[in-house]
């Protein structure tokens, strides 16, 4: 009796790796790029519905100080306030097109639930298309994107970590064929 739980219990751990092997096998994630989009002609519409991960992790620092002054007692006074916000989005985190846009070009995608919070990728036509992370590069300045708000400074984030990450998707390739056989039995005269 003994040995027959024993026996059983290897055979349901057996069986609980090949399933997770055969599962994990399953999903096969990919850069995705304009190549992909053109050729299997995906409308906008079937680009919001494409699950999507980033490929490396994203981290994004964002710092505003403001200066209060006054004069005390006949002495300036200066009040430096400075507020710190960091967004860390982990390597593979899921994301989705909020806001998909023509094939090829700047579309949204948002790790957040929050759909105000995106961020812009834009394929690189020098990294085979992928979508990567697009920054703006100011002519004297920190490269930045905009995070969450588009209106003010809180929105503007620095990438201290990440830059050059891109966006991967699943896909499965299914094969459907048909096969028909047929026995003959000969023809007479």
């Amino acid at each position: 009796k003994r040995k027959n739980s024993i026996t059983m219990k290897n055979n349901l751990i057996l069986i609980a790796i090949l399933a997770t092997i055969g599962l994990s096998s399953c999903a096969n994630w990919m850069p995705f790029t304009t190549a992909i989009e053109e050729q299997y002609d995906l409308t906008a519409d079937e680009r919001s519905q494409l699950q999507l991960k980033n490929n490396k992790k994203i981290v994004l620092q964002n710092q505003n100080d403001t200066l209060e002054k006054e004069i005390k007692n006949g002495e300036l006074v200066v009040l430096k306030d400075s507020k710190e916000s960091e967004v860390i989005i982990p390597e593979k985190t899921f994301g989705v097109m909020t806001e998909p846009s023509n094939s090829g070009s700047l579309t949204k995608v948002s790790f957040s639930k929050d759909e105000e919070c995106f961020l812009r990728f834009l394929p690189d036509p020098n990294n085979g298309g992928k979508y990567v992370l697009a920054l703006t590069y100011p002519k004297n300045g920190t490269p930045f994107l905009k995070y969450c708000s588009e209106d003010d400074n809180e929105s503007k984030f620095t990438v201290s970590e990440g830059k050059g990450a891109y966006l991967l998707f699943s896909m499965r390739q299914l094969k459907k064929m048909e096969k028909k056989s047929k026995k003959e039995k000969g023809r007479k005269i």
